[in-house]
């Protein structure tokens, strides 16, 4: 639970003097009017509530109640030479893609570049949608008013974060998912700015400064009705050396609970997972087709994943299964009905009959539109929206009042050039062994 400071800003940011006087100081941006803020003050007990005046002049008369606190003015915020130029943004994947993909209506400043040696199907995404293709360059340094990312902890997004925030250049990161915020990646430390989906996310960051926006990857989904098929999606992503040691053990405990439940199952094999699993029902998902696979089953079973909200948002049950113990710096808050966590092999079967015994799922069940709110910011289908407001606002916005964590140039180098060497080893094998 958070008992810091909160400061609400929205339309502009206090001077620094004024933050650094208030000691562990949590500044958070809010559009106004979503219900992002009131999900993090529920399940806060902040020590002081500041709010930007024109928070208060805007909330509706139902929400002032909940936004008790001391109000602040800005002061007026003098042009910047940001004005004029575009955002750079950088997928580094087709699922990053997809979801920039929303905020292609939203503003015309907007530039996309891939990384060399890693586009994980983001060139494909983006010629899909009829996006020029090129690489990022040296030469894009400095020519743009800030950089957007979804992955500000790999070696190449690292990188080039240092490159712009070494100019004074604003970075944010925008959540793609569920994240771990622990272990030595550090993910989201990295940038200036984080964008996060939900007001769940805040807490386990441990951010000074973070924006309330909201994934537009979830922004269109909605409960769905129920197939009622006795079809079990299950989730192999076992990918990146992560726990791939007891992928064939966690397939086999999970087939054969659905087995015994009589139950059909098909495996949803990351695109990422490299496992054969030639001997199941299996498919290859990708973020094309990830959604459909949810609608047409009523259970997913899955380790630690982003599928967990997906599922959640189209109005299915999850079971996390964790036989493994793996420990990651996320709450998902399950509450032993529509989120069920079973560390145990032997209590899968259970769970599944008890999930697909419910009949009033997802009709008319608030638990999904408001577990929504606080994990992924969505619901009203405006997260796109927020996400370009906040960018916007960026503009404005001096590169160092954030509180990112130092990076050293020559060691950023560094990672990056052995990132390199091992990915070019990597295709070159590849090309060995199809050859």
């Amino acid at each position: 639970m958070i008992t810091n400071p909160i400061l609400v800003f929205h339309s502009a940011y206090p001077d620094r003097s004024e933050v650094e006087s208030i000691p562990g100081l949590i500044s958070v941006w809010w559009d106004g009017s979503s219900p992002l803020l009131h999900g993090l003050l529920r399940a806060s007990r902040p020590s002081e509530l500041y709010i930007q005046d024109v928070l208060l002049d805007t909330a509706s008369s139902t929400d002032l109640p909940k936004l008790q606190g001391r109000a602040w003015q800005a002061k007026p915020v003098s042009p910047r030479v940001r004005e004029g130029r575009s955002l750079l943004v950088i997928p580094s994947s087709d699922t990053h893609m997809h979801m920039f993909e929303a905020l292609l209506g939203l503003s015309d400043d907007l530039a996309f570049r891939v990384l060399a040696l890693k586009e994980e199907g983001a060139r494909e995404a983006m010629a899909v949608l009829g996006i020029e293709v090129d690489r990022i360059r040296s030469g894009d340094v400095g020519r743009h008013f800030g950089l957007l990312v979804a992955n500000d902890w790999g070696p190449a997004e690292k990188y080039w974060v240092h490159r712009f925030r070494k100019i004074g250049t604003p970075t944010a990161c925008l959540q793609e998912s569920v994240i771990d915020f622990g272990g030595p990646a550090r993910r989201m430390r990295w940038v200036d700015y984080p964008l996060l989906q939900g007001a769940a996310s805040v807490e386990p960051l441990g951010r000074r400064i973070v924006f309330l926006t909201g994934n537009p990857r979830y922004e269109q989904l909605r409960p769905q009705a129920m197939p009622r098929r006795r079809k079990i999606l299950i989730n192999s992503n076992f990918t990146y050396g992560i726990h791939e040691e007891v992928r064939d053990s966690w397939l086999e405990s999970v087939v054969s609970a659905c087995t015994s439940e009589r139950c059909d199952y098909l495996i949803a094999q990351h695109p990422r997972d490299q496992a054969d699993l030639a001997k199941y029902n299996r498919i290859r998902s990708n973020s094309g087709n990830v959604q459909q696979l949810l609608v047409e089953h009523d259970i997913l079973v899955t380790r630690f994943s982003s599928l967990i909200h997906e599922a959640l948002a189209l109005g299915r049950p999850v079971i996390y299964f964790n036989p493994h113990q793996e420990t990651m710096l996320y709450d998902f808050e399950p509450d032993g009905f529509h989120l069920r966590l079973v560390n145990e092999a032997g209590q899968l079967p259970g769970a599944i009959a008890s999930a697909l015994a419910d009949p009033s799922l997802p009709d008319s069940d608030p638990f999904f539109e408001e577990y929504c709110w606080r994990h992924l910011g969505s619901s009203d289908g405006k997260a796109s929206t927020r996400v370009a407001a906040a960018m916007e606002l960026m503009r404005t916005l001096p590169a160092d009042i954030g509180d990112p964590l130092p990076i050293k140039g020559r060691l950023a180098s560094s990672d990056y050039l052995r990132w390199q060497v091992r990915s070019i080893g990597r295709k070159l094998r590849s090309v060995i062994r199809s050859s």
